[in-house]
This record gives structure tokens, C-alpha cells and sequence, in this order.
């Protein structure tokens, strides 16, 4: 596979995950498949690591896209803490 099918899974297995542990019966459950879309957002982060040293992404561009994952990552985070509150 390349680069970009495996950007473009890695990213939309983000949202599916929060879907689909959002529709799971137990608190346990939800937080099992946040974590997976945590994973999935760290497997995106690496690929665009990946791409900026392959020069597929400017650095310029990977900047801000870096600062969208550390935000996207603290809310997950804060998802599974609230979710593991209720």
C-alpha cells in the first residue's frame, strides 16, 4: 500500500472508532475503541513525519497539521477521561 491509502485509512479510522464506540453499551467499551482511534491519530502523526522527511510535505505544512494532532490528541484524551468518569 502506499503512503496516502494508509494516510487516508489511518485518518478516517479515527472518527469511525469514536462512532462506533459511541454506540457500544458499556463505558469500558466506548474507552476500548477511543483508544483506538488514539492509536489510529498517532499512526497519522507518524505518516506525516514520514512524509515530511520524504519531502511529500513541505515543512511549512507540516506544521500546522502537527499542532491539529496535538490538539485532536488532548481531546481523545480528555474524551476517555470523561468517559471513564461516568
Amino acid at each position: 500500500k502506499s503512503i496516502f491509502s494508509k494516510f487516508s485509512r489511518a485518518s478516517t479510522s479515527i472518527s469511525t472508532n469514536i462512532a462506533e464506540g459511541a454506540s457500544k453499551q458499556t463505558p469500558t467499551d466506548f474507552v476500548r475503541f477511543l483508544n483506538q482511534a488514539y492509536a489510529s491519530l498517532k499512526e497519522v502523526e507518524s505518516l506525516l513525519l514520514l512524509s515530511k522527511e520524504l519531502k511529500y510535505l513541505l515543512v511549512k505544512d507540516f506544521q500546522p497539521l502537527a499542532k491539529e494532532i496535538d490538539e485532536i490528541a488532548r481531546m481523545i484524551y480528555r474524551f476517555i477521561d470523561v468517559v471513564k468518569r461516568a
